[in-house]
């Protein structure tokens, strides 16, 4: 795969075995190849080594989750806390993963072999809905990329939360911005960290410094002194809705969500924003991702597979 002039590297197919359908979203990989991903459809989230053949669902109740967890709504189309609205997986350490499941909050430290419940009471709504509108988007849950207890977690109507003791409790994002939400289209609120970014502290004390947050009908807000900093505006002119969103050398580059899967692409290069062009065309794209390791080099993919 190459991206203009920049060799992306070689793409291996693998066996699913999910379970769930549509499209694989929220595909998150760890510093060492171990990843997790969902389904669009079904919300189906696994996990999958960098040297493993076929992925293995996270969840399974009366093996690594507790049989008591189940309800005769799980896993039906009509409950929206029934799925995995979005799961992360520490870049740092891919034995901590993060996931909203069943309406609460789990946490696993051995790579999904166990779980632990984070939250006492369901913080899923009927706008927080797995299978709706925000399913292609994302990134909903980020974990900062030097610290696996530091991560923020996003709501679709409340804003966003961080926790730095990995996930005991949870403290409101200063300065964010609740979102806004248009009729059905529930984008709810995306994060995402630089992980190009400076690091203050070490071991448990580290905080990646930057990090950007949009929530649906606001504009882009970043912390440049990290979770625990105020968020504050990024400019004039971008975008106030979005479906994916991404930093990395400085950069944001949001999919600003409109009425088609595919939008526009936004790009804030440190002092304005700009809304980039190929062969004289809009970049219309779903999803845009830094490459692990090489953050100066940003894909952004369409629904048809169209790459830039």
């Amino acid at each position: 795969m190459r991206n203009g002039n920049t060799d992306l590297g070689v793409l291996t197919a693998r066996k699913g075995g999910l379970d769930g359908g549509g499209w694989v979203t929220g595909v998150r990989i760890a510093n060492d190849g171990w990843m997790v991903a969902r389904t669009d459809c079904g919300g189906i989230a696994g996990i999958r080594g960098p040297n493993a053949t076929e992925w293995t669902q996270l969840f399974r109740f009366g093996e690594n989750f507790p049989a008591s967890e189940y309800h005769d709504k799980c896993m039906s189309g009509l409950n929206p806390t029934s799925w995995v609205y979005d799961v992360a997986i520490a870049p740092s350490d891919s034995n901590r993963i993060y996931a909203s499941f069943l309406g609460f909050r789990w946490r696993s430290d051995d790579r999904a072999q166990t779980w632990v419940k984070l939250t006492a009471v369901r913080d899923q709504t009927e706008t927080w809905f797995p299978d709706g509108p925000s399913r292609q988007g994302g990134t909903y849950i980020a974990v900062d990329p030097a610290n696996p207890d530091v991560v923020v977690w996003c709501h679709p109507v409340n804003g966003a939360e961080y926790s730095t003791n990995a996930g005991v409790s949870f403290t409101p994002c200063a300065g964010v911005l609740a979102p806004v939400n248009a009729g059905n289209e529930r984008r709810g609120v995306h994060v995402a960290f630089d992980r190009s970014s400076a690091v203050v502290g070490s071991g448990a004390a580290a905080r990646t410094q930057v990090l950007a947050i949009i929530a649906s009908g606001r504009s882009v807000q970043r912390s440049t002194t990290g979770v625990a900093g105020s968020f504050s505006t990024v400019g004039t002119g971008g975008p106030t809705v979005a479906s994916s969103i991404e930093v990395a050398n400085g950069r944001i580059f949001v999919c600003g969500a409109g009425g088609s899967r595919d939008s526009q692409l936004f790009v804030w290069n440190g002092s304005a924003w700009s809304q980039p062009t190929a062969g004289g065309n809009p970049i219309l794209a779903m999803c845009v991702q830094a490459r692990p390791g090489t953050p100066a080099t940003v894909l952004a993919m369409s629904e048809g597979g169209g790459q830039f």
